[in-house]
């Protein structure tokens, strides 16, 4: 910038010597003050070059004193125009050499490089960039911290905060006030804050937004203080969780945006001309060959630091050191656990009560188990702007951590050290469990349940057999039983091939004799279940790739007399599967075409017919498939409402959709319920029906503050329902058997069934499960921080995993 700034200012003498050589032939006097100003800004050079270059720079200070000398002479003979004009061509000449010289002969100045962080906790996303342009010679760089404020909840500036005290000692700080950026005009500006005056809860200092910066620089380039789960630039739904972070004001104002991959570039790159287009800017911002130069997938310096950082070389605080090591020496197994800014905005109170539990769990571990609790740095600042009546209580829980001392409390700027030193992860959704999956080391994403009864209450689905309830939970890959005479509760069974407690991993249970059939949601396989032997047998899905693996989600489960068919519920696997049991042959049934969009698959309700077809819902319109052929057809039952749910007994088909609508096996329709008769609101979110003696049931989820079941007897049109008084109460499942109908829900410790007269009766768990084989193994890391994968009491699982317990 220097040699730029100087070689600009001999092209400016350059043109004023051509112009007073016209002049001259104009017979125009050369002005004095001209003449003057041309001698100042030479010597301004001159000095210039003494100062920066030196020895170097001793030939061309000597071209420019011949250069003032013939100046001073053209002043002399001002009037005798043939004389200067000799002159000016002379020193037309001689600043061509000058600034040749300049150019081609003084060394190349470094390049002057300023690192702007404003966290010191956040240092790693720049630091190894710092650390090539420190090791190269061509180059000066700064490390400047600058200063930032905690913001009121009206937005206006608190406290201001400046860190350049916690750098890493190898780190040489220059203070923000000591260096003129306008005047130095560095050639590259690296931050890796984006949001100028967007955040709601900090703020760097105005001077130094992103839309400043680039006026002080050649380059501003912003690299993300934060990595985050990769994604696959074609899985629209999980961008939608991060595209936020593509538009901001850093990536709109820097030359140059560097994120961690190039699947993550492709993103950046969309969302961010989507959202360009969607603010009515145009030009270069929805130019994708300038967006394709602008956005680079080098990598992130955080996941250099983290590679980089060697457990023996860390520095490890006495403090900590009495916590960590036992009474042999021998040290304990270290959890990092980390409580995020996002999980206290979204669960207020919900959260204290989880970080209480979690810490009662450690403690009573304390002697095999060191926890390190890493808060996010903002959450202080957070609280106190955005949930000010969270901060006393808050505030007390940490205090009783700290003043107890038998865990790690790290406010640190160290991270990578917290990261580097501990044997697995713990806590909320967060970038750094990326780096713990870089590392390979355990994470394991904390739900909002408290223990011990961390058992969620969503039951996935329920059958009953033999005067026993069986069923599984959400959060647990095995079969429970309930013994409805005594309330007697155990785990029938583990699933064998599958002990990760992962998250949802089957769905649906239906019943054929003395076998359970489970539907895959995040698995590869239908499971087979022998009630009587208690055993497992296993089909695999073909065309199931990992991407199809987190997202299928089938659910819909056809059984008939010799196959068994899975129905889709997501775009991600399109198909019918049909499995042959005894020979385990699998034939799969493309169903794309039948959908308005190839990309749009949902089915959401199926039932056998009459032993030669059944029935399923795509997009809410009806479909059957017939046995023999494998022909799909559309039933001749046609509606421009939504169909929401169908039912077959033996005397036809009942369909849901705003009114109820009864069909004979030949599509006529027999009879029309329409629900407002019965006071229920067009707006009511009806999701399933069943029918059974001459009664129609119906379970309503419109309210969130209570769920109710309807029931409609057909021949008296009487209508009855109950409530059940629980916002987060699931779909409850439904039991039809010769003697009962049963609603059946797990809610706060007990399951609880509704019978056909509506009556309900509760059934108390006292006995826990046993979950000592249930561990996360490697194959368990969150590729979408959004879908975590839970297991019951994560975190005495954890503890038991660490220490073999």
């Amino acid at each position: 910038m220097k040699k730029k700034t100087i070689l600009s200012i001999v092209d400016s003498l350059e043109k004023i010597n051509d112009s007073v050589i016209r002049n001259l032939d104009s017979g125009v006097q050369v002005s004095m003050e001209t003449l003057v100003d041309c001698q100042d800004s030479a010597i301004a050079v001159g000095n210039e070059i003494e100062q920066q270059y030196g020895a170097d720079g001793e030939e061309a200070v000597h071209l420019l004193e011949i250069y003032c000398e013939n100046l001073y002479q053209m002043s002399s003979k001002s009037e005798d125009f043939v004389s200067c004009r000799k002159l000016g061509k002379k020193i037309q000449k001689q600043l061509v050499q000058i600034r040749n010289h300049i150019k081609y002969d003084l060394p190349d100045d470094k390049k002057e490089i300023v690192f702007l962080p404003y966290k010191a906790s956040m240092w790693d996303s720049l630091e190894s960039v710092w650390r090539a342009a420190d090791a190269d010679p061509d180059c000066d760089a700064y490390v400047i911290p600058i200063p930032y404020f905690d913001k009121n909840p009206d937005g206006s500036f608190k406290e201001e905060h400046y860190e350049g005290d916690l750098y890493p000692k190898d780190v040489p700080v220059t203070r923000y006030d000591e260096y003129d950026l306008e005047a130095r005009h560095p050639d590259i500006i690296y931050i890796h804050n984006p949001y100028d005056e967007c955040n709601h809860v900090t703020s760097v200092h105005p001077y130094f937004y992103s839309k400043n910066l680039r006026n002080f620089t050649d380059k501003l380039v912003y690299i993300p203080y934060f990595i985050l789960g990769e994604i696959d630039p074609d899985n629209q739904a999980a961008i939608d969780g991060m595209k936020h972070f593509c538009f901001t004001p850093g990536t709109i104002y820097a030359d140059q945006v560097v994120v961690q991959s190039e699947n993550m570039r492709q993103i950046y790159i969309n969302e961010y001309m989507k959202a360009a287009k969607e603010m009515g800017l145009g030009g270069e911002h929805v130019d994708r060959k300038f967006m394709e130069k602008k956005f680079l997938g080098t990598g992130s310096p955080k996941l250099d630091k983290v590679q980089n950082t060697k457990k023996e070389d860390l520095e490890i605080p006495k403090e900590w050191l009495r916590i960590i090591e036992k009474p042999d020496g021998i040290w304990k197994k270290i959890v990092f656990y980390n409580t995020s800014v996002s999980a206290l905005l979204q669960n207020d109170e919900k959260m204290l009560r989880k970080m209480e539990s979690v810490f009662e769990i450690f403690k009573e571990n304390k002697d095999e188990v060191a926890l390190l609790w890493r808060p996010h740095p903002l959450i202080q600042a957070t609280i106190e702007s955005m949930r000010p009546h969270l901060w006393e209580e808050y505030q007390k829980i940490r205090d009783r951590y700290v003043e107890e001392g038998w865990g790690i409390y790290d406010d640190s700027a160290d991270l990578d050290r917290a990261v580097v030193l501990s044997d697995a992860y713990y806590g909320d959704g967060s970038s750094v469990v990326s780096l713990y999956k870089y590392i390979e080391k355990t994470a394991i994403i904390q739900s909002m349940n408290i223990a011990p009864n961390a058992i969620r209450h969503m039951m996935e689905w329920a059958i009953l057999y033999n005067d026993k309830l069986y069923f599984s939970m959400m959060e647990f890959n095995g079969i429970c039983s309930l013994d409805l005479t005594d309330g007697l509760m155990s785990i029938e069974s583990h699933i064998e091939e599958d002990k990760r407690c992962i998250f949802r991993a089957y769905g649906k249970g239906k019943q054929r004799d003395h076998k359970l059939y489970l539907t895959p949601l995040m698995s590869d396989k239908i499971v087979i279940y022998d009630l009587q032997n208690k055993s497992y047998d296993w089909i695999e899905l073909p065309k199931m790739d990992q991407e199809r693996l987190r997202h299928q989600k089938s659910k819909q489960i056809i059984i008939n007399a010799n196959d068994i068919y899975i129905l889709p519920r997501t775009e991600f696997y399109p198909y019918i599967v049909q499995v042959d049991e005894n020979t385990k042959l699998v034939k799969i049934h493309d169903i794309s075409e039948y959908c308005e969009n190839s990309k749009d698959v949902f089915c959401n309700a199926s039932m056998e017919l009459d032993g030669e077809r059944f029935l399923f819902c795509l997009h809410g319109k009806l479909y059957e498939f017939l046995y023999e052929t494998g022909e799909i057809r559309k039933g001749e039952y046609q509606t421009d409402a939504k169909i929401r749910d169908i039912f077959v007994d033996k005397n036809g088909i009942i369909i849901l959709e705003n009114k109820i609508v009864f069909l004979d096996y030949n599509w006529n329709i027999i009879e029309e319920i329409e629900l407002g008769s019965y006071g229920i609101s067009e707006n009511e979110k009806l999701c399933k029906i069943y029918g059974t003696k001459q009664k129609i049931y119906l379970y309503s989820d419109s309210s969130t503050e209570a769920k109710q079941v309807y029931c409609i007897d057909i021949l008296t049109k009487e209508l009855r329902c109950t409530n059940i008084e629980e916002e987060e109460m699931y779909f409850p499942s439904l039991i039809v058997n010769e003697k009962d109908i049963l609603f059946v829900y797990y809610l706060n410790n007990m399951v609880h069934c509704i019978y056909e007269d509506l009556r309900i009766s509760e059934h108390k768990v006292d006995t826990l499960f046993d979950v000592d084989k249930y561990v996360l193994s490697e194959n368990d890391w969150i590729e979408n921080i959004e879908t975590t994968y839970s297991c019951l009491n994560e975190a005495e699982l954890l503890i038991k995993d660490l220490c073999n317990l």
